[in-house]
């Protein structure tokens, strides 16, 4: 298999010639995942240790794959050593937690769109960022005006 497949790549692959990272500190919500692979397939490949087969970024979506009786998967070689690749386990997993949204921007994408399957969120969710951007729960929230480009950081 690796021999027909370059480093940096994308390539479909068998599934189970993959391994999960062995050490992966993160846990995701496989279900969510799979509901978004069986909404819209996969978008983004899944990135893999060459030699080793180790997938450093995309565990989850490699369980959701399995979950959901795929046989092939996408991913991209890259050729790095293992402290390299344990750097790009960690920064695939925090960088994440970083990120935030801008809730009046998401609010509108949400509520723009016809059903939410496949988008991780709720219509629960989409009543609670309406109320928040909405001005309903202001005074609990703060007194001072929203910035332009608000942020707010969701991590476990």
């Amino acid at each position: 298999m690796k021999a027909n497949i370059k480093v940096g790549q994308v390539a479909s692959v068998p599934i189970n010639s993959l391994e999960a990272y062995p050490t992966n500190p993160r846990r995701g919500d496989i279900d969510a995942i799979a509901l978004s692979l069986k909404a819209h397939g996969q978008y983004r490949p899944i990135v893999v240790q060459y030699g080793t087969n180790y997938i450093l970024a995309g565990n989850h979506t490699y369980k959701a794959a399995k979950k959901l009786g795929w046989k092939k998967i996408k991913i991209t070689y890259i050729e790095v050593d293992e402290q390299t690749a344990k750097k790009i386990v960690l920064a695939d997993n925090r960088l994440t937690d970083l990120a935030g949204y801008n809730e009046p921007l998401l609010k509108s994408l949400l509520q723009a769109l016809p059903e939410l399957d496949g988008t991780g969120f709720t219509a629960s969710e989409v009543e609670i960022l309406d109320r928040l951007t909405s001005g309903e729960e202001k005074s609990s929230i703060a007194s001072k005006p929203l910035p332009n480009d608000p942020e707010v950081k969701i991590s476990a």
